[in-house]
């Protein structure tokens, strides 16, 4: 599955030959906490602070651990979800200048 993601770096690490970058979106409202994602890329998509769009590909699995259940000795199974979300390509949003104020005179 492929889709675009726009945030805001937070940090970004260099690990084993691949970077890994955090970046928040804004929260959907005044009530929300801020969704952040963990992307796997190439290159060093920018410095903390900046803002980007990513061209995602998304991949993931499912990890089966089974476990027995404490109170009842009965086995269960717990189904770990494994996200990895790929960085395609990106780009740095340009900063916007300020617009200055015009005065009619």
């Amino acid at each position: 599955m492929r889709f675009q993601l726009t945030g805001k770096i937070e940090s970004c690490d260099f690990h084993n030959g691949v970077h890994t970058t955090i970046l928040v979106t804004p929260a959907p409202d005044a009530y929300s906490q801020p969704s952040s994602y963990k992307l796997k890329s190439d290159n060093m998509l920018g410095q903390p602070g900046q803002e980007i769009t990513a061209d995602i590909a998304m991949r993931g699995f499912i990890r089966r651990k089974p476990y027995k259940d404490k109170n009842t000795g009965q086995p269960k199974m717990f189904f770990e979800d494994n996200v990895i979300l790929s960085v395609v390509s990106s780009q740095i949003k340009p900063v916007s200048a300020p617009v200055a104020a015009v005065s009619k005179a």
